[in-house]
């Protein structure tokens, strides 16, 4: 089988930069052994040894690569060309972030990775958040081509990522509430006065915005209801 290709876009800077040496460490301890255990081989530009152009290597990649993992610590320009020329072409994308880095707008409807290099204990979540991210791109463009040939609407791009997003939100309310402070707890409930009616949970909140699209589409719905049971920690729906 043919391996697939990862690339990843970071700030490269100088040998022995910080840029450098934190590409290397995300490379090496985060997304090497999570790609490689999928079957991807990942590419950072600076790695290849092309007789091309970085410009025209990079292009080609961005165009024709199975995943793209782009590291926006530190707003770096040139990332933000890539990240934003690969998403105007709708193919895999994860983006990345260090943890505490403001995520810039136009990003933050896609689930964003948020890490940390400085923290052991954080490493495991962090790796199998970006596995499950590879796999949700995985299912939902399986279940795309699956039904190619039916000449139907069913494009699901984006649903696992939803679904991923969503669990990733009630995660964080959760440490913020187990850690909780007067602080937090004004926090937690600004985001859910802002969504919710203070009387109905935030469990209700979600399947509020959720439910009605749906069962607009009951092909979207039995989807939904599949992808839930692969999340980690997920219950059965049936």
């Amino acid at each position: 089988m043919t391996e697939k290709i990862c690339f990843f876009i970071s700030p490269i800077g100088e040998e022995s930069s910080d840029a450098r040496n934190n590409s290397n460490t995300v490379l090496k301890y985060f997304l090497k052994p999570v790609c490689e255990e999928l079957g991807y081989q990942v590419i950072r530009s600076d790695q290849e040894s092309t007789v091309e152009s970085i410009d025209s290597s990079i292009i080609k990649h961005l165009t024709n690569d199975d995943l793209v993992i782009c590291d926006l610590t530190g707003h770096n320009p040139n990332v933000f060309y890539e990240f934003g020329y690969r998403r105007a072409l709708n193919l895999p994308l994860i983006p990345m972030i260090t943890e505490g880095f403001k995520i810039p707008m136009d990003v933050s409807t896609l689930r964003t990775i948020q890490y940390v290099t400085n923290d052991l204990n954080k490493q495991e979540t962090i790796k199998l958040r970006i596995k499950e991210s590879i796999i949700a791109f995985e299912s939902d463009n399986n279940q795309n081509n699956s039904k190619s040939t039916g000449n139907l609407d069913t494009n699901t791009t984006g649903i696992s990522q939803s679904l991923l997003s969503i669990q990733d939100g009630i995660d964080e309310l959760k440490d913020m509430i187990k850690n909780h402070n007067n602080s937090d707890l004004d926090i937690i409930t600004s985001q859910v006065a802002k969504y919710a009616h203070p009387q109905i949970s935030s469990e209700t909140a979600i399947m509020q915005e959720v439910l009605p699209k749906m069962l607009e589409n009951p092909e979207l719905f039995t989807q939904f209801i599949e992808l839930s049971k692969h999340l980690p920690g997920s219950t059965s729906l049936d």
